[in-house]
């Protein structure tokens, strides 16, 4: 119970952590119309501002949330595992706080290969285990641990896509695509959901 408890602080913390990598592209969306009216809407009509980057950010920071969510867990089980989880889930965020400023193709190459790095290891880790006795045998695949993975491709994929365009500011809330408003919804649904149903 006690642990269920720690996970659901810590994915809601995630939350916290990613309303507030986006509160300032969503408070002051009208304020940054007003101030680029010179470069007029065409600016963020394109797909990498409107939909691109903004799935990638929503898909790396819930993928730091659900990273911080399993940092209690590793950490009892050994301290370089937990303190894998802590560096993963702190970079994630610092690259979507800093590709909502200032994306720039090697940023978006760089939250690319990171994801997929990350889901590699994953990957080796359910599949193979680990060397030197960090995990002798694979894991189980859990619901906590999926779900990190599929938000991980799916922002690897979206910072590709976005890079090959050309890197662009993102748009203001209310100029995002509907599925980057969707992306966004069933993120902050499924860090919900897990945290209440505590899977593993």
């Amino acid at each position: 119970m006690l642990a269920h408890g720690v996970h659901a602080a810590l994915v809601v913390a995630g939350l916290a952590g990613l309303g507030s990598l986006l509160a300032p592209t969503i408070a002051l969306g009208r304020v940054t119309d007003l101030l680029t009216a010179p470069a007029g809407p065409a600016r963020f009509a394109a797909p990498g501002s409107t939909l691109l980057l903004p799935v990638a950010v929503t898909g790396t920071a819930a993928a730091a949330g659900i990273h911080a969510a399993m940092i209690p867990a590793h950490l009892r089980e050994r301290l370089v595992v937990g303190a894998f989880f802590v560096a993963c889930a702190l970079v994630q965020l610092a690259w979507a706080e800093r590709a909502l400023r200032r994306p720039t193709r090697r940023w978006l190459a760089a939250g690319a290969a990171g994801n997929l790095a990350v889901v590699g290891l994953w990957a080796v880790t359910r599949t193979a285990g680990l060397p030197f006795g960090l995990l002798p045998r694979p894991e189980a695949v859990g619901t906590w641990d999926a779900t990190c993975a599929a938000l991980e491709l799916v922002a690897a994929a979206a910072c590709v896509a976005a890079a090959r365009r050309g890197p662009r500011r993102p748009a203001p809330w209310r100029e995002w695509h509907a599925a980057a408003h969707a992306w966004l919804a069933l993120a902050l649904t499924l860090l919900a959901v897990l945290s209440v149903g505590g899977g593993h």
